[in-house]
């Protein structure tokens, strides 16, 4: 861990990232490759580069060693009382250097990028700033709106910039670290630097924090789980390259064409899925994968027990209710809660977008039952989310509902607010826990839970809404770390209540015969105790996808039984308890078997 006290020096600092995947930028015509932006925390900065939250650890994987850090220099950046680390910054041949970009940088060619060596200071520095701008969108107000924090213990999150030759990139609980591999590819004179994709270093940021907000989807065992994982990360890769301040910013342009069909900005990791053979992307946010039959004659039906091809429904029917959004305000003028707005070109059309439907999808998982869930689950958890945050917003909510019933994920009746005697009940918020307790389990029909499990209760508050700021300033996307965020209401109390069910598989005689699954219910209250909704996990379950996907983990040699386990490493890992098989790290699966490598 690397520790810095607060009030430090530095608590303002501009990172330079990379946005575009290196062999990518010469087929765009983005203005620059480059997106500034500083990050304010109250803690301060460090060589590494390096804060409370977050640090980089350069290991070289051949000797072991730490190589040298990003070195940090104070009120040197092209803002006063602004810090910069000393980088040497990729330019596009004959590009002139932006004036925002001059500070403490010196240029480099894109062809000393892809053959920079592991001390080259840019690579440590992008990554960290994507990490930071990831973290700051999800917990902006506009989208979870607190404070998240982590699933592992301790409060840092580690990087690994370059940790080692493998086509990979993954979130790492037990480490507590997000790992970036590095490996050669067919027709590049270097190797690619997964660290130096904002796809990527976006993607798994988001797994570590939807890691910590909904825990449980870790290691569960329906691949519908997962896939919210793996679903929810990719649409966030997919909003941050749309709030890139590189977009062109005439109304007419092509960008919100390109919104509309596969393009640069539905892609994920273009570079990444081109070196794996992979067409033009590794996976695309705008696709017509869908469960069940098809009505549409495009339409294709997604493999419903594997966690990549089953997010890619999610993800899909997510990206479809953005590029609805996204066309609306070209066709209406902005209402009066934008303060600052000149005009409506594409950008805050973009920005808007992606606050509103990235809220959409955060505060919805926020509000999640706990244990494994399904994608009706979190449409349900969204919606009602929704209802409280932005009351009067109908219409997203109908394209949202509209577009999942489309492809299969649910019926519009089973998202139907579940409430009934609960609305009559008033549950005490400002007494002990185990006061909360009780009155749960006296309560139990009305709040769906079974009655003979032992259930856990937790109570905390949502995420906070703030005003709406000057657009005009909000654009400039500062990060803003560590906010004050309790001395703002928040808009409501949720009560997480789980409990542990047992369900069959069929795996051979290594392995036991049930299945131990977390369940729960979230009981969203307002500030005087009175149930807003009642959200309870297992909406629309498919029994099938479980089994076929522990089995395809078994097959794959992923999953092994408890007794034959050895030193736990990157995979899933078997447990017997009170009979039933409980897996730990199930995600981790998702990047070490066959079956499931994407």
């Amino acid at each position: 861990m690397v520790r810095i006290r607060s009030g430090g020096p530095g608590t303002s600092v501009q990172f330079k990232v990379l946005i575009q995947d290196q062999s990518v930028i010469n087929e765009d015509r983005t203005l620059s490759a480059i997106h500034p932006m500083v990050v304010h925390t109250p803690v301060g900065f460090r060589d590494g580069p390096a804060t409370a939250r977050v640090a980089v650890v350069d290991v070289d994987a051949s000797t072991g060693r730490l190589r040298a850090p990003a070195k940090l220099v104070l009120n040197a950046g092209t803002y006063r009382g602004v810090g910069e680390y000393r980088v040497r910054l990729p330019q596009r041949p004959g590009a002139a250097t932006r004036p925002q970009l001059r500070g403490v940088t010196t240029p480099m060619t894109l062809a000393e990028l892809e053959s920079a060596s592991g001390d080259e200071a840019f690579i440590k520095v992008s990554v960290f700033g994507t990490v930071l701008r990831t973290i700051g969108f999800v917990e902006s107000p506009d989208l979870v709106g607190r404070r998240v924090s982590w699933a592992f213990q301790g409060d840092q999150l580690l990087i690994v910039p370059l940790a080692g030759t493998l086509d990979n990139a993954f979130y790492h609980r037990p480490s507590r670290s997000l790992q970036f591999y590095s490996f050669a590819a067919p027709g590049r004179n270097g190797l690619i630097h997964t660290a130096l994709s904002q796809d990527i270093v976006c993607h798994e940021t988001a797994h570590a924090l939807i890691d910590g907000i909904a825990p449980d989807l870790y290691s569960a065992t329906d691949p519908e789980s997962l896939g919210i994982h793996e679903g929810v990360a990719d649409l966030t890769a997919v909003l941050l390259s749309l709030r890139n301040r590189e977009l062109p910013t005439n109304k007419s342009g092509d960008v919100l064409d390109q919104a509309r069909v596969s393009s640069r900005h539905s892609r994920i990791a273009e570079e990444f899925g081109r070196a794996r053979g992979q067409s033009q992307s590794l996976r695309d946010a705008f696709n017509q994968l869908m469960f069940g039959p098809a009505s549409d004659p495009m339409a294709e039906i997604a493999d419903r027990a594997s966690p990549y091809s089953s997010a890619s429904v999610l993800t899909g029917t997510l990206f479809a209710v953005l590029t609805k959004f996204l066309a609306e305000p070209f066709t209406r003028r902005p209402r009066g809660r934008l303060p600052g707005l000149r005009e409506f070109p594409f950008r805050p059309a973009a920005f808007l977008a992606t606050n509103r439907i990235g809220g959409m999808v955060y505060r919805g998982l926020d509000w999640l039952p706990p244990g494994e869930a399904t994608f009706a689950d979190l449409i349900g958890a969204m919606l009602a989310a929704d209802r409280v945050a932005n009351p009067t917003e109908e219409r997203e909510r109908g394209w949202l509902l509209d577009e999942s019933v489309r492809r299969g994920i649910t019926t519009s009746d089973a998202l139907l607010p579940t409430t009934g005697r609960a609305t009559e009940l008033r549950v005490p918020i400002d007494v002990p826990i185990a006061s909360v307790s009780a009155f749960v389990k006296r309560n139990r029909e009305a709040f769906g839970v079974p009655a003979n499990v032992k259930p856990t209760v937790a109570l905390r508050p949502a995420g906070v809404i703030e005003p709406p700021r000057n657009l005009d300033e909000a654009m400039k996307d500062p990060v803003e770390l560590d906010r004050a965020y309790r001395t703002k209401e928040p808009i409501a109390r949720l009560l997480k209540v789980a409990w542990r069910e047992r369900c069959r598989i069929t795996l051979g005689s290594d392995f036991p015969g049930q299945c131990d699954v977390k369940r729960g219910t979230t009981i969203a209250v307002d500030n005087e105790g009175h149930v807003l909704s009642v959200l309870t996990s297992g909406r629309g379950a498919q029994p099938a996808g479980r089994q076929t996907f522990l089995q395809r983990l078994v097959d794959s040699g992923s999953l092994i039984p408890a007794s034959e386990s050895v030193t736990p490493g990157l995979g899933p890992r078997a447990a017997v308890v009170g009979g039933a098989l409980r897996l730990d790290g199930a995600l981790e699966a998702l990047h070490v078997a066959d079956a499931f490598v994407d």
